[in-house]
């Protein structure tokens, strides 16, 4: 599986304040120049720990135009620090929650630079895994439900649990049983899901 991830990359605040510094004259462009290269080496140092075949530079050199506005408007609170996702695509839909999770291994926890990593099963009661120990989980309570204690209880008592028991025909789901609309932005221009 060759996996890139391809696109702008959040400067670290150090970065962006460098950048402001040297333009209101309080830094050297030299000063930035080895911040910039700071941000580089642990931006190349988690996409290689991610496992990616081809690195990017995250255009980390790139003048943030949107910063200033949105930090004025307060919609960084409303769509996120960047305007723009990053996407991946994983070979097979059983690689995605490992791309997930090596993405998160990688990002440091004390600055990250990932902010969402949205898969499929975040629309989904969770991945397969996930899912089967959540159908365990309701089996055993259908099992306690049936059992002889519950009769000793009050007829409110019981009918409350009786209606809400989950039902015995739950299974778990896949991206195909989402509605199309839902579907759609995972969903390759073949049909694939991934």
């Amino acid at each position: 599986m060759q996996a890139f991830a391809p696109g702008i990359y959040p400067r670290s605040e150090r970065l962006v304040q460098a950048t402001r510094d040297l333009d209101r004259g309080r830094t050297s462009q030299k000063a930035v120049d080895e911040q910039v290269e700071r941000d580089l080496a642990e931006l190349v140092s988690v996409q290689q720990q991610a496992g990616l075949d081809l690195l990017t530079d995250g255009m980390l050199r790139w003048q943030d135009l949107f910063r200033p506005m949105l930090e004025a408007t307060s919609m960084d609170a409303l769509f996120g620090r960047w305007h723009t996702p990053t996407v991946l695509l994983a070979d097979r839909l059983d690689d995605v929650e490992a791309i997930r999770r090596a993405i998160r291994a990688a990002d440091d926890r004390r600055r990250p630079f990932i902010g969402q990593v949205v898969t499929v099963y975040d629309i989904l009661p969770g991945p397969p895994s996930e899912q089967q120990a959540k159908l365990a989980l309701l089996g055993e309570i259908r099992k306690l439900a049936r059992d002889p204690a519950v009769e000793l209880l009050d007829a409110g008592d019981r009918r409350a649990i009786a209606d809400n028991l989950p039902p015995a025909d739950l299974r778990v789901l896949g991206p195909l049983d989402l509605p199309p609309l839902a579907r759609r932005p995972f969903t390759e221009t073949d049909g694939s899901s991934s």
